[in-house]
């Protein structure tokens, strides 16, 4: 039985919602099935039929009673996290705007209006650190689209999120005598580093940083599955739904722990990004050492 372990063969790919590629690697039971299955004898019959439903009841036997391995290769884009960067951004644009003189950290379109009302009324405190913020998130997704290929591996990709949790953990270390235009840019250039590293998953092209976009992908799914009645556009439509609600929740939720903790409520974000490294971190050294054994 051991030996037979031994004797393997890669199958097709199927993607896991924790963030992993897994292959199936078959054993020596299921690759004989797999020649009989495919031999030119075989016919589509109504023999065929029972052989096709025997055939698939075994595989599955097998791949519950640990005779099929896997072989892993590490994903950092899965669906979950877009919804918590989603949520962070939420929280970020609600802690600048209240705590750290009306700007948005990640809302651009926000920071658009807000230089137009603060040149019309000659604030120029406020002109400067919005124009500022905006400039840099622009650096920001400049930069990461040069490096395109470094942020196309996904160890790399991650590192990306180092900004972010710095800027967050020394803004709370930081008192209100600051002034803004020290502090609220890093948050436009982590943030638009960020928005250009995580912008899709699959299929799926989204902004975890504004949401008029994610509104309207959101009802545009709904409309298109209302149309063609395909499942693959209304599951589109609750993931975009999903982005929104974890901005609003970001939001309302940073809004109300400013109430109790002030300047330091932001250091929430840089915790919840920091034990998500973490835990990246531990799973890809697991599948790394996965993937050594079964060389």
């Amino acid at each position: 039985m051991r030996e037979n372990r031994k004797r393997e063969k890669k199958g097709n790919w199927s993607p896991s919602v924790y963030g992993y590629e897994e292959w199936r690697n078959v054993s020596v039971v299921d690759e004989t099935l797999h020649s009989l299955k495919d031999s030119k004898e075989f016919s589509i019959n109504v023999a065929g039929v029972v052989w096709e439903m025997f055939f698939n009841i075994l595989y599955h036997s097998l791949f519950f009673l640990g005779r099929v391995e896997m072989k892993r290769e590490f994903h950092s884009r899965t669906k979950a996290f877009a919804c918590l960067l989603t949520m962070c951004a939420g929280f970020s644009d609600a802690y600048t705007f209240i705590c750290r003189g009306g700007t948005l950290a990640a809302g651009q379109t926000g920071n658009v209006v807000f230089l137009s009302v603060g040149l019309i009324g000659q604030q120029i405190s406020d002109v400067e650190v919005k124009l500022a913020t905006m400039l840099a998130f622009m650096l920001g997704i400049f930069l990461m689209t040069v490096l395109r290929r470094l942020i196309d591996n996904s160890v790399w990709r991650l590192s990306t999120l180092v900004p972010y949790i710095l800027t967050t953990l020394v803004t709370g270390f930081l008192p209100a005598s600051v002034k803004n235009v020290f502090i609220v840019p890093f948050f436009g250039l982590s943030l638009g580093i960020v928005a250009t590293s995580f912008g899709e998953v699959g299929s799926y092209a989204y902004n975890h940083s504004f949401m008029t976009g994610n509104l309207k992908k959101t009802m545009v799914a709904y409309g298109n599955f209302v149309r063609e009645k395909e499942m693959k556009f209304l599951w589109e439509a609750i993931f975009m739904t999903c982005l929104i609600g974890s901005f609003v929740c970001g939001a309302i939720f940073s809004t109300y722990l400013i109430q109790f903790y002030g300047l330091k409520t932001i250091w929430l974000v840089a915790i919840i990004l920091t034990i998500f490294l973490i835990y990246r971190a531990i799973q890809y050294f697991e599948v790394f050492r996965f993937n050594r054994r079964h060389e």
